[in-house]
């Protein structure tokens, strides 16, 4: 199965950026909404933006050029920098 024409018209149109990297970034979750992920949602709107920043959580979100936001993820992989119980030591 091959990708469309319309669909490659419809990806080219998404954007997808790191929360820190956009300045309207706090104004454009806040707008976001999601009936069967609200507590997720809920995490992203109070905690987001901070761990972004902190960088213990890689916080990105997928919008288009209207700037509505249609969807989030977020990456934490700190396990990979600091070895497993290393803080029992």
């Amino acid at each position: 199965m091959r990708i469309t024409d319309e669909q490659n018209e419809m990806l080219d149109e998404l954007i997808c950026e790191r929360l820190r990297d956009n300045p309207n970034s706090s104004t454009l979750i806040q707008n976001f909404e999601n009936k069967r992920g609200t507590l997720i949602v809920d995490y992203l709107k109070q905690y987001g933006l901070k761990e972004d920043i902190e960088g213990s959580t890689a916080f990105y979100i997928v919008r288009n050029k209207n700037n509505d936001v249609l969807m989030f993820f977020s990456l934490k992989c700190g396990e990979l920098f600091d070895p497993f119980g290393s803080f029992l030591y």
